[in-house]
């Protein structure tokens, strides 16, 4: 699984700058229409706009942790290397079950505030 998170992480180092610019203009449209701008009504584009923020901020997020995950330690390490790299590995572990239950919560807020956002 993490070898797995890692390549992905990988692919996501590289378009991050399309991240980044997504993340940004996101925020700014998400605070356009919260502050209620005069030269466009953006109250249709919050939910969007916000959904968003969200989902490029967790994509930033893994590309960025995921991208750092230790190699598998051979047989020729030492004892304590081996006992390092497996608690590091242990600790990206965790973080891989945390991140999919952000991503599981990402998909579930989207639904219903998408739901809300065509019911209008």
């Amino acid at each position: 699984m993490i070898e797995r998170f890692k390549r992905i992480a990988t692919i996501l180092k590289r378009i991050r700058p399309v991240i980044i610019f997504c993340l940004i203009f996101s925020l700014f449209l998400m605070l356009f229409s919260v502050l209620q701008s005069s030269l466009l009504s953006f109250e249709l584009w919050l939910i969007p706009s916000f959904l968003a923020f969200c989902w490029f901020l967790a994509l930033f997020s893994f590309g960025e942790i995921f991208s750092f995950v230790p190699e598998l330690s051979t047989k020729q390490t030492s004892w304590s290397k081996r006992l390092l790299n497996s608690m590091h590995r242990t600790w990206y572990r965790s973080l891989g079950a945390f991140s999919v239950c952000v991503f599981i919560a990402l998909i579930i807020l989207s639904y219903q505030l998408l739901r809300q956002w065509y019911m209008r």
